[in-house]
């Protein structure tokens, strides 16, 4: 059988449906907006989450330039049955994205909208004829992008000239209306970005007599300096929200259909594994760009943690404090962290570690966990993908490279413990401060070790202080395929000299073998197991071993 060919990069809805690509249908999004009677929608999404495809069908969907030609796009979709169907092909529609609007200096964003706003001009052109002078004379400064034209007021004033033009309101379509704000807040010159896109917001969305509906989408819902103040007809709808829960992302019914078209109705497990886990509303829901990439390749791997500017979140994880990183540490360990979550967030004040969580959840890089209480939520990795990229931080933060670290996990995993020490010394002297070393406190240590076997979560069950035995274990990580991968069993001891370091070792394994931690690992039929004594003094370590 034919299949459908895949839309990746595709995000005009035109092109997806006249192309034949495999549609996950969202139309049920047009009903969801038109029965409600909010002027003014903010949806917030992570990126890549469908948003522009969707506002790329809501263009074709109300836009009165060529509504019989558009009609034909949405035969057999959920909105072809509906009522609100009569709506189709009855407004203008003023239709801009910023999604690629990262500039790396002030002047070159402006430049870059004024761009986008003259094309924006462009495409309405012939309306010209009905202008009056002074219209005409405003309008041609915008389509010439002259530096003197009005430009906070410019898609306002199109608006006007669209309604004159057809005795209609407007439809208003702002796609990503935070990215350049974002951008903006990275490289430095936020305050003057702002300044404009808070004045072209509001001039075309708030008290606006032309407008119909305004419809937003971004990855935040404020930016700092009260971006939408005064918008009292604006309803805004995050990632906590229920309504519109669906629009974006993928449910686990329209996974399955997807993988079953294409012949992968074998692999659900697994890409639940990697790409599900995110909740909108109350409603889990996939990754679409990494379901769309996997049903192409087949391959299971991070698609969309390499698909953005990660920046931002980059530098705020590795300049985290000790408590924020402890916390990420947990949760990355498939814990839950208990954040206060605002959604009226203020993502120019990141300083604040309260701001950064807001900030990782909205993004995508987090999720809730069950319902909160209040403005308190439990957060959590999404999935598998997303874990993927805090495995790459925790070892730039802790390690600062990969070369070492992977010796050493290579050592351990073939059972050369000799160099599996020579390296996990060498990583102690070179990664580890000396505050943190004559400190001489286990947990220092017993955090370090939990850092680095975390990379090996994908194959062994790791459990951190947890009782086996008649005791409970340092570390314990227990092979996920238990015929073919050995057991591991970890004890650590502090001795208060570098003279003490083998006798503390020893005791370590002593302990170990006398309170059976190993004990579990026999009655799971994991046939082969190593007991590690660990010993530390300040930036000294010493390692003694045996098998079972």
């Amino acid at each position: 059988m034919e299949r459908k060919s895949l839309p990746i990069g595709v995000s005009d809805f035109r092109k997806v449906i006249e192309n034949g690509h495999y549609y996950v249908d969202k139309s049920k999004m047009i009903e969801d907006l038109l029965s409600e009677g909010s002027e003014v929608v903010l949806l917030t999404r992570p990126r890549r989450f469908g948003k522009t495809l969707n506002m790329s069908m809501l263009k074709y969907f109300f836009d009165i330039g060529s509504a019989k030609e558009n009609r034909k796009l949405f035969e057999g979709l959920y909105i072809s049955q509906n009522r609100y169907m009569e709506e189709q092909g009855k407004y203008p529609v003023i239709y801009i994205s910023f999604r690629n609007l990262e500039a790396e200096d002030w002047e070159s964003c402006m430049m870059d909208v004024k761009e986008q706003i003259s094309s924006l001009y462009d495409e309405f052109s012939f309306i010209r004829r009905k202008l009056n002078e002074k219209q005409l004379k405003y309008f041609d400064k915008i389509w010439m992008e002259k530096d003197e034209a009005a430009w906070k007021s410019s898609l306002k004033n199109l608006s006007r000239y669209l309604y004159e033009y057809y005795g209609k309101k407007v439809i208003v379509l702002i796609d990503e209306y935070d990215t350049p704000l974002t951008g903006a807040l990275k490289r430095g010159y936020y305050d003057r970005a702002v300044m404009f896109f808070k004045g072209l917001y509001s001039d075309v969305l708030k008290d606006n007599v032309y407008l119909k509906k305004g419809i937003m989408t971004g990855i935040l819902r404020v930016v700092k300096e009260g971006i939408f103040s005064g918008l009292n007809n604006l309803k805004v709808c995050t990632i906590l929200d229920k309504d519109y829960s669906e629009s974006f992302g993928l449910t686990e019914r329209e996974v399955i259909e997807g993988l079953s078209y294409y012949g992968l109705e074998n692999r659900v497990s697994e890409v639940r594994e990697w790409y599900n886990g995110y909740m909108f509303g109350k409603n889990p829901m996939y990754n679409p760009w990494s379901i769309v990439n996997f049903l192409s390749s087949e391959e299971l791997k991070a698609y969309w943690v390499n698909t953005g500017d990660e920046t931002l979140i980059n530098s705020l994880i590795e300049e985290s404090d000790g408590d924020m990183f402890e916390e990420l540490k947990k949760v990355f360990n498939n814990g839950v962290t208990e954040q206060i979550i605002d959604e009226y967030s203020n993502v120019g004040d990141l300083n604040n570690p309260k701001e950064v969580w807001q900030l990782m959840l909205f993004s995508g890089y987090l999720t809730v966990d069950g319902e909160g209480e209040g403005d308190i939520f439990k957060l959590r990795l999404p999935n598998y993908e997303v874990k993927t990229f805090f495995q790459k931080h925790f070892i730039n933060y802790n390690f600062r490279g990969r070369s070492d670290f992977m010796q050493m996990i290579r050592s351990l995993e073939s059972g050369e413990m000799e160099e599996y020490e020579r390296y996990l010394q060498k990583l102690v002297v070179s990664y580890m401060s000396y505050h943190d070393g004559s400190r001489q406190e286990e947990k220092v240590y017993h955090n370090l070790m939990l850092g680095m076997v975390l990379y090996l979560d994908r194959d062994y069950v790791i459990y951190s202080n947890r009782e086996s035995g008649y005791g409970r274990s340092d570390l314990r990580l227990e092979p996920k395929e238990k015929g073919r991968k050995r057991g591991y069993v970890m004890e650590f001891k502090i001795s208060p000299d570098e003279s003490g370091l083998e006798r503390k070792a020893e005791e370590a394994l002593v302990q170990i073998r006398e309170k059976r931690y190993a004990e579990e690992f026999r009655k799971k039929g994991i046939i082969e197991v190593v007991l590690l004594g660990i010993a530390f003094s300040g930036k000294n370590v010493k390692v003694k071993y045996e098998y079972l």
